[in-house]
């Protein structure tokens, strides 16, 4: 199938010009593919998080809820020292 090489305006001005129904079917399997990329975030992400208490010497599996947070709040805050 041929290609064509568009830039993002150029797709959206197309869009627009499609009927409204048109529009929705295009847009739900936008929405689709975001969602579907979902569980692969979601499993990098908690792969990564598993790292960095590895990396600090605590369990995620083992931390209260508290406990969780205060551990990312850290992670995200790096004036701080990671304190579980």
């Amino acid at each position: 199938m041929p290609t064509i090489d568009l830039t993002s305006d150029q797709v959206i001005e197309l869009m627009q010009q499609m009927p409204v129904q048109e529009r929705q079917k295009a847009l739900a399997v936008l929405v689709q593919g975001l969602v579907s990329g979902e569980k692969e975030r979601n499993e990098s992400l908690a792969h990564g998080i598993r790292e960095a208490c590895e990396a600090r010497g605590v369990q995620w599996d083992t931390m209260t809820d508290n406990g969780r947070e205060t551990f990312i709040d850290d992670l995200l805050h790096e004036d701080r020292s990671c304190g579980s």
